[in-house]
């Protein structure tokens, strides 16, 4: 989606100023692209790390060890435990890939 929504006006510039199809993919299309792929990969990752306590329920060790026994045993603690945990963990991977973004989208302005 994100180069599909790019300008054609941008497009159409850099090719009437001489750029190959693949430097208006690089230098035009990509750079304008690259918020919407950082929030199509921050989605992905809220997703992953939600889903991720499903784990449990095969046998694999996970923050679902304390969601799903909470939710068993009626122990309202460890269940907002294990879910405080999941949801601190995916506000922390966004805020990381967040940061990582505007240092890499700064240092591609800088340019």
């Amino acid at each position: 989606e994100g180069l599909k929504n790019v300008q054609g006006s941008l497009k159409e510039a850099a090719v009437g100023i001489g750029m190959t199809p693949r430097q208006v993919l690089w230098r035009v299309e990509l750079p304008n692209a690259v918020p919407i792929i950082i929030g199509g990969v921050r989605v992905a990752l809220a997703i992953n790390v939600g889903t991720a306590p499903l784990a449990f329920l095969i046998g694999a060790n996970s923050l679902g060890s304390l969601i799903f026994p909470g939710i068993a045993l009626n122990n309202q603690p460890q269940l907002v435990l294990g879910a405080a945990c999941t949801a601190l963990l995916a506000l922390l991977l966004d805020g990381l890939v967040t940061l990582a973004s505007r240092l890499w989208l700064e240092r591609g302005l800088a340019r």
